[in-house]
């Protein structure tokens, strides 16, 4: 793999940009599961951030949707003009309306997979999806588990899925081609790329 990477300084296989960031978050020592998650998902978005441009990672172009924006702003006022706290809606709603503009993470998430051609194999929408929610969980109400009769296992399991396909995206930036260690289901050595029967 160090070869690979060293190679790759030279003569990148994919147009990557702010690798180094991705790859510090990826290796932050943490030791709970929860900033494992965390870590890995910010070292996703910062790859996804660093190599997307903006007709992959807004539905509409910033300048047009503007113009939409107004349009909402004024529809939020008239719906709440008969409110008595019409103006704090509008202070708490008005600032939010950009968020509406952006792609989600899995659609951001696939179309850079595509430009780079890197393999999902064996992780499902499904699986992304639960685990972004469970990052979600985290970040905005400090923990992920509910009560004691939660099972750590599948916090775990957020964190295997996120750091596998990070992995997946720093590999294929450096070229690398090989095995390597994999804790999707059973820890195991894998092949990269994932082959049927890796």
């Amino acid at each position: 793999m160090f070869e690979a990477a060293v190679h790759s300084f030279f003569e990148p296989p994919v147009p990557g940009s702010d690798l180094h960031f991705a790859i510090e978050w990826l290796s932050m020592d943490a030791g709970y599961n929860e900033v494992r998650l965390v870590t890995a998902m910010t070292a996703l978005e910062n790859l996804l951030e660093a190599n997307l441009d903006e007709t992959d990672a807004f539905i509409v172009p910033k300048r047009e949707f503007k113009k939409t924006q107004k349009v909402l702003k004024n529809v939020i006022r008239a719906c709440v003009a008969g409110s008595p706290i019409a103006d704090e809606v509008t202070k708490e709603l008005n600032p939010n309306l950009e968020q509406l503009n952006r792609r989600s993470f899995l659609h951001k998430l696939k179309r850079l997979a595509v430009h780079w051609n890197v393999p999902l194999d064996g992780i499902s929408d499904d699986m992304l999806r639960a685990a972004k929610s469970a990052r979600d969980h985290i970040v905005h109400r400090g923990k992920y588990y509910e009560g004691a009769e939660d099972e750590p296992l599948e916090l775990w399991e957020h964190v295997a899925v996120i750091r596998e396909v990070a992995a997946r995206f720093l590999m294929v930036a450096i070229g690398y081609k090989g095995r390597y260690q994999t804790y999707i289901g059973t820890p195991r050595d894998a092949m990269f790329p994932p082959t049927a029967r890796s």
